[in-house]
C-alpha cells in the first residue's frame, strides 16, 4: 500500500478532480478497489492450484513459469468460463497496463521537462520549448521500456512489485513528512530517497553475494523495512538542517490542511 500511496501516475489522477473533499474520498474508493486487486492475484493462484490438484493436471516447471503471467486468464478456461467473457478479461487487463503506461510516461514527460530541464537547466525556457522537451522525453522513455520489455528481467508481477517497492521506499515517505511535518526540507528529501534507492537495488545487485540480505530485504517487499528506516532518516537529516521557508510552512496550513 505504501508503494501504491507513492506512485506517480496514481498521484496525477488528483489534478483531475475539483476539491479537496473528492480528492480524500477519491483515495478512500481507490484504497478498496487497489485491495481487492491485490487479494484477487493469490486468490486466482489459489484457485488455479485447486483446480489442478483436483483434476489431476501436472505442469513441468518451465511451464508453469510461463503461465505465471497470465494465471488469472488461465484460470477462467479450465473451469470453462465463457469464452466472451474470458476474451473480456483479457481485454481489461491489456486496457489496464495501457493506461499505467500511458500515465507514467506523462508523468516522467512533465517531470523531465519542468522539474529536470526548467527548474535546472534552462529557467528561460518558454512553453513551446518545454512541450518540444516533454513530447521527447516520452519518446526516448517509450522505447527504452519496449527494449526492456523484448527481453524482461523477471515476471510482470515480480517488475511490478519492486516497483511498487522503490516508490514505497522514495517517493511514500518524502510524500508523507512532506505534507504533514512542515520540518522536512529538500535536504531530508534527498538523502531519504537516496536511502531509499539503495535500500531497494542492493538486494537485486548484491543478493548473490550476500544471500542473508535477500532474506532480509526481499527485493519485492523490501518497503516493509525500507519506508520506516527512510522515514527516520528523513527526520534526522531534517533535523540537522536549515528548516523550509516560513511561506512554505504557511502554504501547507492554509492550503494544503485546510477543509
Amino acid at each position: 500500500m505504501v508503494g501504491t500511496a507513492g506512485l506517480p501516475h496514481v498521484l496525477s489522477r488528483f489534478y483531475t478532480v475539483p476539491n479537496n473533499r473528492d480528492a480524500r474520498w477519491g483515495v478512500v474508493w481507490g484504497l478498496f478497489f487497489i485491495g481487492l486487486l491485490y487479494w484477487s492475484a493469490p486468490a486466482f493462484g489459489a484457485f488455479a492450484r485447486s483446480w489442478l490438484t483436483t483434476s489431476g493436471t501436472v505442469l513441468d516447471p518451465a511451464e508453469a513459469q510461463a503461465l505465471a503471467d497470465i494465471i488469472v486468464i488461465k484460470t477462467a478456461e479450465w473451469v470453462g468460463l465463457n469464452e466472451i467473457l474470458v476474451s473480456v478479461l483479457a481485454i481489461g487487463g491489456i486496457l489496464a497496463a495501457i493506461s499505467t503506461i500511458t500515465g507514467l510516461l506523462v508523468t516522467a514527460a512533465g517531470t523531465i521537462s519542468y522539474d529536470i530541464y526548467y527548474r535546472l537547466i534552462n529557467p528561460n525556457a518558454n512553453e513551446k520549448h518545454l512541450l518540444i522537451v516533454a513530447k521527447v522525453a516520452t519518446l526516448v522513455l517509450a522505447l527504452l521500456v519496449l527494449v526492456i520489455a523484448i527481453n524482461p528481467p523477471g515476471l510482470i508481477a515480480q517488475i511490478t512489485a519492486v516497483a511498487f517497492a522503490l516508490a514505497g521506499n522514495t517517493l511514500f515517505p518524502v510524500f508523507l513528512l512532506g505534507i504533514w511535518w512542515d520540518r522536512s526540507n529538500k535536504y531530508g528529501a534527498i538523502a531519504g530517497m537516496t536511502v531509499g534507492t539503495m535500500i531497494t537495488f542492493a538486494p537485486i545487485i548484491f543478493g548473490h553475494i550476500f544471500p542473508t540480505l535477500l532474506a532480509v530485504l526481499p527485493p519485492t517487499s523490501s518497503a516493509l523495512i525500507g519506508a520506516p528506516v527512510v522515514i527516520l532518516t528523513m527526520i534526522i537529516v531534517s533535523r540537522l538542517t536549515p528548516p523550509p521557508p516560513e511561506h512554505l510552512r504557511r502554504f501547507l496550513v492554509e492550503k494544503v490542511h485546510s477543509p
